[in-house]
Parts: structure tokens; sequence; C-alpha cells
């Protein structure tokens, strides 16, 4: 089920709309058949806002370049990019986004702020999670917000039990070797990223051609040691000296119903 809290009645169905109708075309959610991820290409570049706006006009795709700050119950480095299950029998985690440049149809998703939490039980081999709660910050439009609902399902290719939708501040920020997110004053929520570093260079630790769930293409995972909590929807948890991440990701596609 979809709970509301924090949103404005016709926010939340609204969200919910687009969540179930998205459900019925059997991509995510609950009941959904299952989404296997596409490995695509690596994308060759990115397209100036004014090109990008210009392209997005009246088209049938989507486009999504966005940085995660993301962090997880499991020890450095999760196990869950590898297999089917956790080192413990739950990942909670909290993944904080920032678009880079993006669009759905013509809507430009340039600069959205949001935040995912939740967790993916002992084992999501059947492709089904607990929960997510996705928080979004409100200088994101309800276009926008709407937007993002339809992708997610194509990021993360997961059944989830329950979905939560909320409306809250986030900041957000990487500077040299640590980033930071918050959700608000950071009461019910926080990620904070401290580098893993070579110890014979100093450079920090990078893991490449490891694909990032569904998409399409990545730039590496920069690995961090973390710690971070969630309070939200009847949970809470928190941890530190834990997983932690910075990762740059691309994906796109058609609309539904864009081919015929």
């Amino acid at each position: 089920m979809t709970k509301e809290s924090g949103v404005a009645i016709r926010s939340a169905r609204a969200l919910l709309t687009a969540i179930l109708a998205f459900t019925q075309m059997g991509n995510w959610s609950m009941g959904a058949d299952k989404t296997k991820s596409s490995p695509g290409t690596v994308r060759s570049g990115i397209e100036s806002k004014q090109n990008r706006a210009k392209t997005a006009s009246g088209n049938g795709s989507w486009s999504f370049n966005a940085k995660i700050i993301e962090a997880c119950s499991c020890r450095l480095f999760c196990p869950c990019y590898f297999n089917t299950s956790p080192d413990k029998h739950f990942c909670q985690f909290n993944n904080a986004f920032k678009v880079l440049a993006g669009y759905y149809g013509p809507t430009d998703l340039t600069d959205v702020k949001f935040w995912v939490s939740g967790d993916l039980s002992d084992d999501f081999g059947d492709s089904t999670a607990l929960w997510a709660a996705f928080t979004f910050d409100p200088a994101a439009s309800q276009e926008q917000i709407d937007a993002v609902i339809k992708i997610i399902p194509h990021i993360y290719p997961l059944k989830f039990e329950e979905t939560f939708i909320d409306k809250k501040p986030i900041s957000w920020e990487i500077n040299g070797d640590g980033a930071a997110a918050r959700i608000g004053d950071g009461t019910d929520g926080m990620v904070e990223l401290t580098a893993f570093k070579e110890k014979a260079t100093g450079k920090p630790t990078v893991i490449k051609n490891l694909n990032y769930f569904g998409a399409k293409s990545n730039k590496g995972f920069h690995l961090h040691k973390s710690k971070h909590y969630y309070r939200g929807f009847g949970h809470e948890y928190g941890f530190e000296d834990a997983n932690g991440f910075v990762i740059e990701i691309y994906s796109s596609g058609e609309l539904p119903g864009a081919h015929y």
C-alpha cells in the first residue's frame, strides 16, 4: 500500500496515480512482472540544457543523468551489487539524488533533488523488496515529481511491498574527500561520507566495470565509509562505519506508448 505524509492531499493523490499507472504497465511495484535491467551503452556526452530542452519538447523519450550520495547498512563494499542478499538480514539504505541533466518528454529534470530510503530485505533474488520511501525537495514541480516516479522503476527494477511519498527540503553537497546530504535539518535523514583511500597512493578507491542496478551506464563507484540514518513512516535506523559511495549514473528510454 502507499501511504501519504507531509504532502498536500491533492499532490499525494497525483503521485499515487502516477505510481499505480506505472504498476499497471507491468514495470514496477506491487504485483508487477519482473523487469530486467538493460546493460545499454556508455553515453558519449550530455547535451547542453538548451539542446536538451529542444530535444525533449514534444518527443517520446526520457533521459536521466544523476549523481547519488549513497549509504547502506552493509559493510564496505555492499555485497548486494554482486549477490541478491546483504551481509545482514536486511539492507537498509539512504540514497540522495541530484539530477545533473535529464528530461521526461517535455519536462526538464535538471537540478531536481530527491531521496530514497528503504529496505531490500534479506534476499531480493525474486526482484521483491520490503519498502521504499521517496522524499522530494519542495523546489521540484509536480510535473518533475511525476516524471521521476516514472523513471525510478527503470533504475531500481524491484517490486516494493510498500511505498511512501514525502516532500521536505533536501541539502546535497560533495566537497573534496567527503559528501553529505540531509532531509530538512537532518532529524529525518542524514548521510555523511568520508572517502576510502588507497594506502600506497592516498587516492580515493574507485570500482569500475560494475553495473548500478538498472542504469545503462555509470562513471564508477567512488568508495566512502558512511554514517547515516533515517526516520519516517514508522521506520527508524542508523549506522556508522558502514558502506557508502558517490556515483554518477545515466539511463534513458522511450515513453510508454511512444512507439505506437
